[in-house]
């Protein structure tokens, strides 16, 4: 990367210090700019941005303070450095008036070159350090211009998804029940009913498949709102609303952490879901919760008695439409990416272990809250 230009204004009526300046500066690799009046050195930063100003006291009709109080009086010039030059003694009267002006630093003729240079460099440095800074603020509102137009666009898509979209489906999926309901054993056959059965399905499907694009959506770009709570009271209610014979082990009490309710609900539901759902048949689903303290932050583990993931397959698991044997198991591919999305968004982490034959074991973890009162918030993210 080309370092930043920093360019050097010098000011001085004589000709001969200008040289000097030009020969003590030159191996700062910096172009230097002579000017030999204040006004000619007022007229340039107009039209230029400099590191740095060496503006001489002693000069006749505008003197260095005079130009350095219009200086400062510029919008482009107002925070450039000026470092004041004097022959003779170094009065203190005249320290003073300058600092008044504006003035970083003094230097006295004769100068010490590598003085000179050092003295210069440090504003050389700093202001290449500004404009970089400079440079990172605009690229970065750059970015979030990007990112509210895409969230604008984003918000238009849900819409037409869940108005537009769905709306056929469920008029498919109706239709063919109603063919089905009406119909059986009169004027459709076996073959035909099996066909109006198979819209159905693959109506509700696609429903199902929208809404959980919708879900994903909606943690994607919704506000988060970050608060104390309980993620054993939140596991308690998603385990005892579970149907069939899962066998459910829950550490009794855990810490508080600062999430939001309603993605770590979604994120917690969806785990649990899917330590039930990949179950060899036969097999009694046997699902443990437990937590435990990693500095700062809490993680919570859900393992289950599953069918196990092959380890290549790991990385990709919380990716959008990505299904574990699609053929044997029902999924839609789209749980473990709302998981993930919803604990980036709460500024957590999610994880697996698995190995296939011998479960899962998947993982959160998230930052402890133990201090705070149980109403307090924190907004993480606002709504672009």
């Amino acid at each position: 990367m080309t370092p930043l230009r920093a360019d050097i204004l010098v000011v001085d009526d004589r000709p001969e210090n200008l040289a000097a300046f030009e020969a003590a500066l030159a191996e700062l690799g910096q172009e230097i700019v002579r000017a030999t009046s204040g006004q000619q050195a007022l007229e340039i930063l107009l039209q230029r941005d400099f590191a740095v100003i060496l503006l001489d006291v002693r000069m006749p009709e505008m003197d260095g303070f005079e130009t350095a109080g219009y200086i400062r009086k510029g919008k482009r010039s107002m925070l450039t450095p000026i470092i004041f030059v004097t022959a003779g003694e170094h009065q203190f009267g005249q320290v003073i008036r300058g600092y008044s002006v504006g003035a970083v630093d003094y230097i006295i003729k004769p100068f010490d070159d590598e003085i000179l240079r050092s003295k210069v460099r440090i504003f050389i440095d700093l202001y290449r350090k500004e404009k970089q800074l400079a440079l990172k603020a605009e690229e970065l509102a750059h970015a979030n211009a990007e990112l509210r137009h895409a969230y604008k666009e984003l918000e238009t898509f849900s819409y037409t998804v869940a108005h537009d979209l769905r709306a056929p489906l469920r008029t498919m999926a109706g239709f063919s029940h109603m063919l089905r309901e009406e119909y059986s054993g009169k004027i459709m056959d076996p073959l035909a009913q099996e066909y109006t059965r198979k819209i159905e399905s693959g109506a509700r499907q696609m429903d199902g498949l929208i809404q959980s694009l919708l879900a994903y959506c909606r943690v994607a770009g919704a506000p988060v709102e970050l608060q104390k709570l309980d993620p054993g009271e939140i596991l308690r209610h998603i385990t005892d609303a579970q149907g069939g014979d899962a066998e459910f082990s829950v550490s009794p009490a855990f810490p508080p952490v600062l999430a939001h309710r309603g993605f770590l609900t979604q994120a917690l539901f969806h785990l649990v879901s899917n330590a039930l759902k990949f179950i060899e048949p036969g097999v009694r689903p046997r699902v443990s919760i437990r937590h435990e303290t990693r500095g700062t932050r809490l993680r919570i583990w859900i393992e289950d008695n599953g069918v196990g993931i092959p380890p290549e397959h790991h990385g990709r698991m919380f990716k959008t439409f990505e299904r574990l044997e699609p053929a044997a198991f029902e999924g839609r591919g789209m749980g473990l990416a709302v998981v993930r999305a919803a604990l980036e968004r709460m500024g957590g982490e999610v994880g697996l272990e698995s190995t296939p034959g011998k479960g899962s074991k998947f993982w959160i973890e998230l930052g402890q809250c133990e201090e705070a009162s149980s109403n307090t918030r924190l907004v993480r993210t606002e709504r672009a």
